[in-house]
């Protein structure tokens, strides 16, 4: 919270009265939420489900990757979650670019599942009747030249690889490679507050 703090404080008395339908207070302070139940629901009805990322401190480009398998990589599309108010408040009070956005904060992507591609629609509905917001965020593929993690603007989705579903985040794998020779009892996603 020391980033979030010297956001405060750079803003001076100019804070928003709200962020995201919440006084500024309560959206700054927000507790990390837990999944477990909608997680354990998801794991009970589906086979699919590879791994579980919760997007803490190091943000998405360093709490997804401990989750893949070697010679794999998550290729996440830009602008296909929610962007709240929040994080959008911090990024421009503190002149943070996007990548440093990634690796600091969980841009409101509190997990990340990864999902067999098959099952991708059943999982996300499964976390929706839990009362989870879900998000296709972007995919899995092989691992190539480059970070584990990146966010581009825009994906080809018309290989093979597997999405990632967020509720608010969750991560599908397509690729009937590595992972579904995988344990099932890994990885979904869900929207989280502040972190950072």
């Amino acid at each position: 919270f020391s980033l979030v703090r010297k956001c405060i404080e750079r803003a001076g008395g100019q804070l928003p009265a709200q962020l995201d339908g919440k006084p500024f207070r309560q959206a700054v302070m927000e507790p990390t939420r837990i999944y477990v139940k909608p997680v354990l629901e998801a794991l009970a009805k589906h086979a699919g489900i590879k791994a579980l990322a919760h997007i803490t401190g190091g943000g998405l480009l360093e709490n997804i990757p401990r989750v893949l398998p070697e010679g794999m990589a998550a290729q996440l599309r830009q602008g296909s979650w929610p962007r709240t108010e929040l994080f959008a408040w911090l990024q421009a009070t503190a002149a943070i670019d996007d990548h440093e956005m990634n690796r600091t904060f969980n841009n409101g992507i509190g997990m990340v599942v990864v999902v067999a591609a098959g099952e991708a629609a059943a999982v996300a509905e499964t976390l929706r009747q839990q009362g989870e917001s879900v998000h296709e965020i972007g995919r899995i593929a092989p691992h190539g030249p480059g970070p584990s993690v990146t966010v581009a603007t825009s994906l080809c989705l018309c290989d093979q690889s597997s999405p990632l579903v967020d509720p608010v985040p969750k991560v599908t794998d397509r690729m009937g490679r590595p992972w579904s020779d995988r344990p099932t009892s890994s990885a979904r996603s869900a929207p989280e507050e502040t972190e950072g």
